[in-house]
């Protein structure tokens, strides 16, 4: 039952987005591999931030909330909000805690492997660890059984932009 209201809430979330509900999905889920990217790369210590950054969920929301925002009023230049949107999440919501400019250069990777083209108006992705992601699921599969699927207990090296030297090193400690 509570999966089945999940997946309704699923559907209405998107469908305010109207013929732009796969793009807005595919946004949406470029955007929480971002946040959890963000977060998963604490665990290397001053490989994965130089400086230990404190992001919390209110990112998320307040970059989620902006999504929403310009998915409901776009008028149909979607590369331009996509270029909008990287540029609030880099410069605005996340970087305001980030202290070390080779840190921001990280975060603008990471959002150019989720927010860009490709990603954001297919159908349908396969999971890819080099650019950041599980993969992004079709617009009618049940999400939660696909992220049941696809994200594993514990995130490989490749998807936070590492090599296996860096892995080898965390494991010894």
């Amino acid at each position: 039952m509570e999966r089945m209201l999940l997946e309704q809430e699923k559907e209405s979330f998107f469908r305010k987005s109207g013929r732009l509900a796969s793009y807005h999905k595919n946004l949406f889920f470029g955007l929480a591999y971002f946040h959890a990217n963000l977060e998963g790369r604490k665990k290397y210590g001053t490989l994965g931030w130089h400086v230990p950054y404190k992001f919390d969920f209110s990112d998320f929301e307040v970059s989620n909330a902006q999504l929403t925002q310009v998915m409901k009023h776009n008028s149909g230049d979607l590369l331009a909000a996509l270029d909008m949107l990287k540029y609030f999440y880099a410069n605005i919501n996340y970087a305001g805690k980030l202290q070390r400019v080779e840190d921001q250069v990280t975060v603008n990777a990471i959002l150019a492997d989720l927010f860009n083209e490709k990603v954001s108006f297919a159908a349908e992705l396969p999971a890819d660890h080099d650019a950041s992601h599980y993969g992004f699921p079709a617009d009618n599969a049940d999400f939660l059984g696909f992220l049941d699927r696809s994200v594993p207990v514990r995130d490989p090296y490749q998807v936070f932009g590492f090599n296996w030297n860096v892995e080898s090193s965390l494991l010894k400690k």
